[in-house]
């Protein structure tokens, strides 16, 4: 292994160490029933911090995805500013930094219209630092957020969770130690800058995140999906905004601004899909939720599980796929999965046997296992095959995932009808 594997490696031993038993203590007491979050400080809220009585504005800004929509426009704003800088400062060329990067950066857009917009701009030399400091600054908090943002979807309470002073910044502090890792292999003459750039977004990063957890409200309502078709709906959610920041990634990020027209379809597509999804779970959030089945409360159980573990090492897993030995990132990542498997297990079957009182408890096991070995089955065929689908391997991840996902709920919520119909409820 090279130095940058063994960096990543060393930073991702480092957060599995630290995110694991974080992770566990955020989500500690979920299944006595206290998983709605109280103020820090212990008062009850005030009449107008409690969701009802907050404006909208203020409802918008303790949202984490309010903020990764300004990260994510800056972001695309910097784009525009740096093609204004290329054409007119360098006729265009690229060539000059290019020369540092892996093939797939720097696509500036040309034509008529880019052009007159670039002529029409004063001082363009001004714009020099639109050119990798930019993104450096901010590709922090956007990852973060993002991740905030899907987490809060799953659970109000666990995104507020996520917020805590000690996760906050062992994540900050690993996921920069592995961008630092990654600019570090890509070296060039902005690299120090860079450098230090990032350590301020981590700083920075966490006085936001702190500022951030003083505006969300402990959550109001129920604080978890009751329902396998809630739990399809967080999902779909999760997943157009991963494919989303993929998209922000390949354009944005990468310097390709002029990849953006053939990226449009795919860009409005999803995010119909996700408004589509937010609007429904907006909708579900006002009906009366049904009990849960077994099987779907143990995935939910074990999806909030993972959440809170696999925030930290999170972005360590990712890059030890491409910039250390895949094997470290599958040892991680198996060992999140079973943590939260086995604290979901603990959590769900006691009180599951609970409430199939009236029958054996050969009973109950024989139809745990039907149950779970029939969803794992199908989930994984499915996540394999979604893994095949052409595409970066980011995107064949991401849409494994889904699928896994996808079709783990649909088998489990197939399975508390045909096993469990009238033997248990698993309601709270």
């Amino acid at each position: 292994m090279d130095l940058t594997a063994w960096w990543t490696v060393t930073v991702l031993v480092g957060c599995l160490l630290a995110g694991i038993p974080l992770g566990a203590r955020a989500v500690a007491g979920w299944g006595r029933g206290d998983a709605e979050v109280v103020p820090a400080t212990g008062a009850r809220p005030r009449s107008d911090e409690t969701p009802a009585g907050r404006r909208p504005g203020r409802r918008a800004a303790a949202h984490p995805g309010t903020w990764l929509l300004a990260a994510v426009g800056a972001v695309l704003g910097n784009q525009v500013l740096f093609t204004i800088w290329v054409l007119r400062v360098h006729d265009g060329d690229t060539g000059f930094v290019r020369r540092y990067f892996p093939p797939g950066w720097f696509a500036v857009p040309r034509g008529t219209a880019v052009d007159r917009v670039a002529g029409w701009f004063p001082h363009p030399e001004l714009l020099a630092p639109c050119l990798l400091r930019i993104p450096a600054l901010l590709e922090l908090p956007i990852v973060v957020l993002a991740y905030l943002t899907a987490a809060r979807w799953l659970s109000p309470g666990l995104g507020r969770r996520l917020l805590a002073p000690s996760i906050v910044r062992a994540t900050c502090l690993g996921w920069s130690l592995v961008f630092a890792a990654i600019e570090w292999d890509l070296h060039n003459p902005w690299t120090a800058d860079d450098l230090w750039l990032r350590a301020a977004s981590a700083i920075l990063t966490v006085l936001g995140l702190a500022r951030l957890r003083e505006r969300t409200p402990p959550p109001s309502g129920p604080d978890r999906p009751r329902t396998a078709g809630e739990l399809l709906i967080a999902l779909v959610s999760v997943a157009a905004l991963g494919q989303l920041v993929l998209e922000l990634y390949d354009t944005a990020l990468l310097y390709n601004l002029a990849r953006v027209p053939g990226r449009l379809p795919v860009v409005a597509v999803t995010a119909a899909v996700l408004a589509a999804a937010r609007w429904q779970a907006a909708r579900q959030a006002r009906r009366r939720r049904p009990a849960t089945g077994p099987g779907t409360d143990l995935l939910i159980t074990s999806l909030i599980r993972f959440t809170a573990l696999f925030l930290v090492p999170a972005l360590p897993l990712r890059y030890s796929l491409g910039f250390a030995p895949r094997w470290a990132a599958a040892i991680g990542g198996v060992i999140i999965l079973f943590t939260a498997a086995a604290g979901a297990l603990s959590e769900v079957v006691p009180r599951t046997s609970a409430a199939a009182a009236a029958d054996r408890g050969p009973v109950v096991a024989l139809r745990w296992a039907t149950q779970l070995l029939f969803a794992t089955v199908a989930a994984t065929a499915a996540g394999l095959a979604g893994t095949r689908l052409p595409g970066y391997p980011e995107a064949r991840l991401l849409t494994g995932s889904v699928a896994f996902l996808l079709v783990g709920t649909a088998a489990l919520a197939w399975g508390d009808r045909v096993l469990w119909t009238g033997a248990a409820d698993t309601s709270r």
